[in-house]
């Protein structure tokens, strides 16, 4: 399990913030395309609208919420995450970001 010094020190790790940086960009275009009837579809397209104007705010809000998700992990596999992993972690937070927008 990563302490939270190595997750207070990982949230600025230039390869975590990269990933989460093109995953949020992903994730933002994959909306767009998602069926109108998609749960909270709305909220979702005001956060991907917003991020596609604001990759690198998105990215920094959502990199402590990918590591949340990682906690238990050794720091180490939190540094060697595939860009899949960090993928399903920044879809996983999309809701919680788009319905918290207002």
């Amino acid at each position: 399990m990563a302490t939270y010094l190595e997750l207070a020190d990982l949230q600025f790790s230039g390869r975590l913030k990269d990933q989460t940086r093109i995953a949020v960009m992903v994730a933002a275009q994959t909306i767009e395309e998602e069926p109108p009837q998609t749960p909270n579809h709305q909220e979702r397209l005001g956060w991907a609208a917003w991020t596609l104007r604001n990759v690198e705010t998105s990215a920094r809000q959502m990199v402590p919420a990918v590591l949340a998700l990682k906690k238990d992990l050794p720091a180490e596999e939190i540094i060697a995450l595939t860009d899949a992993q960090v993928q399903a972690d920044v879809d996983a937070n999309v809701d919680l970001f788009a319905t918290t927008m207002t």
